[in-house]
């Protein structure tokens, strides 16, 4: 097996979109390691930090606090909700390809039905896209957009910046550490969504998945592509071929393997 969908995009997207040098590849692939462990170890490790170096009993619990902590809660299992409709959804899909195919190859073997047997298995089953009809429930997280796991993850960290905004307002250092904490705070949730939009989360999982399914395209065209609700001057990725309109590629692969849920 290579590599995950989203290491193969951010290889294509530093050497043929961004004109790396192909020989910088593997010095880019330390880059980012260290860059996503730096990130950990400090703008996302900020929030965590100032909820638990605060020692002080339970009952003095700030109502923002409890929100934020509510937040994560409820986030963190609409997220694994999302996760087990996809795992569910490549399993049937799954099931549903091999019975086609299996149907197919009983056909051919009747002289009678092999023409019919030439145009199995149907697109629908070989290749079928979860929010998109007949996988709309209105149960179904992912009618409403295009990745609730990505979206509830933000906003379980989301849940815990807020659990710490009373932490750091309590904070008895000096100013200049109160409004670098206070920066942090704000810039850790413009990171993670920058991260699960753009670099390992959404953009490098649609640019395959439109290349494998084409009803994707027609998924991306109804269904907004994070938020599961409408936001004024938001640009939802309504756009066939979203992140780009170059199907023309050649970094194709199996949609059952490999990073098959793309998320």
């Amino acid at each position: 097996q290579g590599d995950l969908s989203r290491y193969q995009y951010a290889k294509h997207r530093f050497i043929e979109i961004d004109e790396m040098p192909p020989h910088w590849w593997s010095y880019k692939m330390q880059h980012d390691t260290l860059q996503q462990a730096y990130a950990n170890m400090t703008i996302l490790a900020c929030p965590v930090m100032l909820c638990a170096f605060e020692d002080k009993p339970i009952e003095s619990l700030l109502p923002l606090e409890i929100v934020g902590f509510l937040m994560w809660i409820c986030f963190w299992i609409l997220e694994n909700i999302a996760d087990t409709q996809k795992l569910s959804f490549v399993r049937k899909a799954k099931s549903l390809t091999g019975s086609n195919t299996n149907s197919s190859t009983r056909d051919s073997s009747s002289k009678n039905n092999r023409e019919e047997s030439s145009t199995a298995p149907t697109t629908l089953a070989s290749k079928p896209v979860l929010g998109y009809a007949p996988y709309n429930s209105s149960k179904n997280l992912w009618t409403f957009c295009r990745h609730p796991n990505y979206f509830c993850e933000w906003m379980a960290w989301n849940g815990i910046l807020t659990m710490s905004l009373p932490s750091w307002w309590r904070l008895d250092d000096p100013w200049p550490i109160k409004a670098g904490f206070g920066l942090t705070l704000i810039f850790a949730s413009r990171f993670f969504y920058d991260c699960l939009m753009y670099w390992t989360g959404a953009e490098a999982a649609e640019y395959f998945s439109y290349q494998r399914r084409p009803l994707y395209r027609k998924y991306q065209e109804a269904v907004r592509v994070f938020f599961p609700f409408e936001l004024p001057f938001m640009d939802h990725g309504r756009v066939p071929g979203w992140p780009n309109n170059n199907v023309n590629d050649s970094l194709h692969s199996d949609p059952f393997t490999n990073d098959t849920t793309g998320d």
